[in-house]
């Protein structure tokens, strides 16, 4: 007799057990006591269950594989696995869509409300501004078209209008970056009095950046559910580079994949990033991207 064979029943017991422990405590918990990614333990139990079902119905292997091996039926099989996920995608899309329309009037009188003593001398079009590159930004700053201050509370506003739909960004820090472009205006003016130009063309400029970057205050999970509560205590090279050297305002974080390790942004604590799909749909229908 194979010893496989002989096997198999403890097998399934296992395997039933296990299924019952991860339905009882859940992925999240039990991926944070194994010390591994939610991805990872989805991976490892997928293809667990998977051999535990090859060995119960070892006549249906042949089966299996001889179907894969036909290059005709990849296809629908990569086109059944794909389908749900983007249907998915478009429900979820159009649910937060309604409700973003529904809560739009708020937002935009709320983040007009509050941004509005900072626009006020704004000579720049918001269309110019949106359109600009990071170091044409930064021109205008240099040559007086604009303000460290108005440029941060011009994009600011822009995110908490926008933001609802696309969850892209998972923490700001408004009032931080307001303080810090004053304090990047005020350095401006000082250099521009004694003839000096800022060492970087960014000065001033503002930007997010990836919520896997360590920042001091700012959450520091890189998606990982394990590390939901972390914090950032220093500033990572990068970002010391970005905001000390490079002069940037940094307005927030923006939404990453879990552990950084997938094409999709998404994960289980800020759930998943929709401005790609958002403008995925908004292109088949023929309208302008919201942002």
């Amino acid at each position: 007799m194979n010893f496989l064979t002989f096997l198999w029943p403890f097998f399934v017991v296992a395997a039933c057990i296990y299924v019952h422990v991860l339905l009882v405590v859940g992925i999240e918990d039990l991926a944070t006591a194994a010390g591994v990614s939610t991805t990872t333990l989805a991976v490892a139990t997928a293809c667990f269950l998977g051999n535990v079902f090859l060995l119960c119905f070892r006549s249906w292997r042949h089966v299996i594989v001889d179907f894969l091996h036909q290059p005709p039926v990849l296809g629908p099989v990569l086109g059944f696995v794909m389908l749900p996920m983007m249907l998915g995608a478009q429900w979820k899309v159009w649910r937060r869509r309604t409700e973003a329309v529904k809560s739009r009037h708020r937002r935009v009188a709320a983040a007009t409300a509050k941004y509005a003593p900072y626009l006020k001398a704004l000579k720049l079009s918001p269309t110019r501004i949106l359109s600009a590159s990071a170091s044409d930004l930064g021109t205008h700053l240099r040559a007086g078209d604009c303000t460290s201050l108005e440029l941060t509370a011009f994009f600011l506003r822009r995110i908490e209008v926008e933001n609802f739909l696309l969850n892209a960004v998972v923490y700001l820090r408004a009032d931080e970056a307001l303080r810090d472009a004053k304090e990047r205006d005020a350095e401006l003016l000082r250099q521009r009095s004694n003839g000096f130009e800022p060492l970087s063309p960014f000065f001033g400029v503002p930007t997010v950046i990836k919520e896997c970057m360590e920042f001091p205050g700012a959450p520091y999970s890189a998606g990982i559910y394990g590390r939901r509560n972390e914090k950032g205590q220093t500033h990572a090279t990068s970002m010391h580079r970005l905001e000390q050297l490079g002069g940037f305002v940094v307005m927030g974080s923006t939404n990453t994949s879990e552990a950084c390790m997938w094409f999709e942004v998404r994960n289980t604590i800020a759930d998943n990033m929709l401005a790609v799909f958002v403008v995925l749909l908004q292109s088949w229908t023929k309208r302008t991207p919201c942002a």
